[in-house]
């Protein structure tokens, strides 16, 4: 048996002391807060020496002292040794330190971040997609709470990995990659991935709940990521390894400061961010025990991993069909969808209509349904989008009605007369410009005269 400690045993810093209690320790609160702490010693989940300093993680949270705050190195060690001791004392004290030598070995022998790499290689391949089959591709592949509504359950996934942007998919690389290490590392790969899978389908969950006309972005996914670290740090924080734990006041503060910034911005897509938060936070919850000792791997999480698997090969395959589809009726069956779901958003109607004209020789059938869908979209719109008009005369164009293309440009010409694109689409269909000589669309649709839509204005959501 070990003879009882002092009373109060001291270990000087050069920013006040370390002061071991009979119960507890007090001690620097850390760079993110001032003042002392007070913690007891049941309430410890990991203590550690790394190369920045000694790593102190308790279930109210974490400390860092840095190595400089020691006078001699081995006074770190003399910590690290006396914290564990006094551990070792408590009733259960052997279990803890069980414990902690397994978090000391996973922080050892931690694997690369399998997970987070091939997510961000995933919204890489997407994104590369998304430029080589423009706009094809985004069409076919992003989110849309009429299409999903319509049969096209593929868009719950695929929507995931596009972006509306170059510095859209840095943001989410970013925080993909950081998020989803952290989290892999605490909890192990295949738990990360389910808590992954529930996010991506929470988050677009949330955006069909929310009625999105179009939302693209990972940012769903890395909203679960946090929702999860937040859950294992509040709920589960002996599963998480001392060096990997983010002071609370950092994470809570970073993700309230996200929100405020989020809600001012344009086009964010809250209702998926909300779901995807929501998604990971109860997958984590799910996924975890209250001992690390014990792996994070319930009887059921091989299959629904299996499962969220084959559902992603399901939905690849089924967005390969219906981009690359050499099948003109599968597009004609999909185009008299949309024709007939109530209430459809005009900028459906008229994507699924510029897609069909745009594509390589396009049969009668399909052009009469483009131009149902066209002449919809603008007339539901009062003919006041000149991107609406555009598409309108383009299906005209493309049908041998070159007059009725002509007059319809010219409307848009009205709506927008600074923008050259239109004109140099009536040079096309006047025969001033080769028929096959589309010119560059605006990088962004010009905004429509203000009339009472039955949703929102077009675009996409992030």
């Amino acid at each position: 048996m070990n003879p009882a400690p002092p009373d109060v045993q001291r270990i000087p810093l050069r920013n006040g002391s370390l002061a071991l209690h009979a119960t507890g320790f007090r001690h620097p609160r850390g760079p993110w807060s001032r003042g002392e702490g007070f913690t007891p010693y049941a309430e410890l989940t990991h203590v550690t020496l790394t190369a920045r300093g000694l790593r102190i993680a308790s279930r109210g949270g974490a400390v860092l002292l840095r190595s400089g705050e020691f006078f001699q190195a081995s006074d770190a060690v003399v910590a690290l040794h006396q914290l564990r001791e006094r551990v070792a004392l408590l009733p259960d004290g052997r279990d803890r330190l069980d414990a902690m030598d397994v978090l000391d070995r996973r922080l050892a022998s931690r694997p690369r971040p399998r997970l987070a790499r091939g997510l961000v290689l995933a919204c890489l391949v997407g994104f590369g997609l998304q430029w080589l089959f423009f706009p094809s591709f985004d069409l076919a592949a992003m989110f849309s709470a009429d299409l999903v509504r319509a049969g096209e359950f593929w868009r719950l996934v695929t929507a995931n990995f596009l972006h509306g942007g170059f510095s859209h998919l840095i943001l989410n690389a970013i925080g993909l990659f950081l998020l989803g290490s952290l989290l892999e590392g605490a909890i192990g790969l295949p738990a990360a991935a389910f808590v992954v899978a529930a996010s991506a389908l929470g988050a677009m969950l949330g955006s069909t709940l929310a009625d999105y006309i179009s939302a693209v972005g990972a940012s769903g996914i890395v909203a679960g990521l946090a929702g999860a670290l937040i859950w294992l740090e509040f709920r589960r924080p002996q599963l998480v390894p001392a060096p990997w734990r983010l002071p609370r006041r950092l994470l809570v503060g970073a993700l309230l400061v996200d929100t405020l910034l989020l809600s001012f911005l344009p086009s964010i897509a809250h209702a998926a961010h909300a779901g995807g938060f929501l998604a990971g936070a109860g997958a984590a919850m799910l996924v975890t025990t209250g001992d690390p000792r014990l792996a994070a791997r319930p009887r059921w999480l091989p299959a629904a991993n299996a499962l969220a698997a084959a559902l992603g090969v399901a939905s690849v395959m089924a967005l390969a069909w219906s981009v690359w589809s050499p099948d003109d009726m599968a597009v004609h069956r999909r185009a008299e969808r949309v024709l007939v779901i109530e209430g459809v958003h005009p900028q459906i109607m008229n994507n699924e209509a510029w897609m069909i004209a745009i594509s390589d020789e396009p049969g009668e059938a399909l052009l009469d349904v483009a131009l149902r869908l066209a002449e919809r979209a603008v007339t539901e719109t009062g003919r006041a989008d000149p991107n609406l008009l555009d598409t309108l005369a383009e299906v005209l164009f493309v049908s041998g009605n070159a007059t009725g293309a002509v007059s319809t440009i010219d409307e848009a010409i009205v709506l927008a007369p600074g923008e050259d694109y239109f004109r140099e689409q009536r040079r096309r269909f006047t025969g001033d410009r080769e028929a096959g000589d589309r010119p560059e669309p605006p990088d962004v649709p010009i905004d429509p005269l203000p009339l009472p839509l039955p949703d929102e204005a077009p675009g996409f959501r992030v």
